[in-house]
């Protein structure tokens, strides 16, 4: 199973303040490491995981010396959405494949334990999500990436007001079993090709209906890194 970490998305804090430390890279306590980077290279040695890919701006070339374990990515244009676009076209949906948004912080055991051997496509959630923003607008409450359930029962993914059962927020992680690699490539380039802004939730907003999804609820165990 390959660990695949998106950090370059336009939509997220991808980067801190000063622009060129990923937020993945920011002192964060996390189960004994310095920073979510430091638990990513950790994980290379888990023998459930055959590779962590990191997925990032060009900012992450200062990591490369520091966290050699790690495979790297980054864009050489600013064309598209740059998670989606590199998740399409890097090559490395040909195993079964755990990915998650750069600026999370959850128990990856937990997570690889949970995905590991899994016949079916998996997208983990929180539904006591609502606590998280108990002291921010109500803005923040729209903004977040949620999961609703619509009358015809099928999933959506939704950021903004919305008017649907709100199963819980999207926690920035999902896994897809290698079964469904050759799926998962086309879907991407397709929506690539329609259209070049295409994001991760546009893809599961495809995928989730198409193709057999269990949702596993995080019962708020995780986090986002803020570069504020």
């Amino acid at each position: 199973m390959k660990l695949i970490v998106l950090d370059a998305g336009r939509s997220a804090p991808a980067i801190s303040l000063d622009k060129r430390t990923p937020i993945s890279m920011l002192k964060t306590s996390i189960d004994g490491h310095e920073s979510m980077m430091h638990y990513f290279e950790s994980v290379t040695s888990d023998p459930r995981i055959g590779e962590v890919c990191y997925l990032g701006s060009d900012s992450v070339l200062s990591a490369m010396e520091e966290f050699p374990k790690i495979r790297y990515f980054y864009p050489n244009n600013s064309q598209g959405n740059l998670d989606t676009f590199q998740f399409a076209l890097s090559n490395l949906i040909d195993d079964d494949v755990l990915v998650m948004y750069g600026d999370i912080i959850v128990d990856l055991d937990s997570l690889i334990s949970k995905a590991f051997g899994s016949e079916s496509s998996l997208v983990f959630f929180d539904s006591s999500w609502e606590s998280r923003y108990g002291m921010r607008i109500k803005q923040s409450l729209d903004s977040a990436e949620k999961i609703v359930v619509g009358d015809d029962s099928n999933l959506r993914f939704k950021t903004g007001a919305v008017f649907e059962s709100v199963l819980g927020e999207f926690s920035g992680v999902f896994y897809i079993p290698k079964v469904f690699s050759r799926e998962l490539r086309e879907l991407s380039s397709q929506l690539l090709l329609k259209k070049p802004t295409s994001t991760i939730i546009d893809l599961l907003n495809n995928w989730v209906n198409t193709y057999a999804t269990k949702t596993i609820d995080l019962h708020g165990r995780w986090a986002e890194v803020h570069a504020n």
